[in-house]
């Protein structure tokens, strides 16, 4: 391990509950928490030696603040998404996409039926599909175990067959794009 902290003017504050991801060049931070409860909605990328803030936390068309949000970068359609989270007083179910050649905002939340509000629910890119891949999080009933996927504009529910993973939240989703698919692990139900 080698501290990749620059020290500098320009790195973000310190948070947590900040969901990132990464597209094949920089690591994306969106949002998060501060110490003292304050939800985010800034953005920052990290190129391996500089932070450059790329949306400023309350910057008009962004999305609202939240920690605990989905987070992934989509390589079909070269964009930042982001699901879901928690503003303080309510879990979210808004979708929004970032696109680094505009440094804008868009709120693609389909007017039909889209995943239930939660918080901790992992995003992650699908690359035998192109789509974005949901699964599990937290809902006003405990701990899930559905799958979605997003396409830009829709969100459909999966029904896989097999064994499915038991409700959860907390885990972990992450691309294989060598392999051609998305891995699960652990978590809390």
């Amino acid at each position: 391990w080698t501290a990749a902290t620059t020290g500098g003017l320009t790195d973000p504050p310190v948070r947590l509950e900040n969901p990132g991801a990464a597209d094949y060049a920089n690591m994306y931070v969106f949002g998060g928490r501060t110490g003292a409860g304050a939800r985010l909605n800034d953005l920052w990328s990290f190129d391996g030696t500089t932070w450059t803030q790329k949306t400023a936390d309350g910057a008009a068309g962004s999305p609202p603040g939240r920690d605990t949000a989905g987070v992934a970068w989509n390589f079909t359609r070269n964009r930042l998404t982001v699901f879901g989270g928690y503003d303080g007083s309510a879990r979210l179910n808004d979708t929004w996409e970032w696109s680094p050649g505009t440094n804008t905002w868009t709120n693609v939340t389909p007017a039909g039926s889209s995943p239930s509000p939660r918080r901790y629910g992992q995003l992650a890119y699908d690359p035998a599909t192109g789509k974005m891949l949901l699964v599990g999080g937290q809902d006003s009933t405990g701990s899930l175990n559905d799958t979605w996927t997003f396409d830009g504009s829709t969100w459909t529910q999966l029904t896989p067959s097999g064994s499915l993973p038991g409700p959860r939240r907390l885990h972990h989703l992450v691309t294989r794009i060598d392999y051609g698919d998305v891995l699960a692990f652990g978590g809390f139900n």
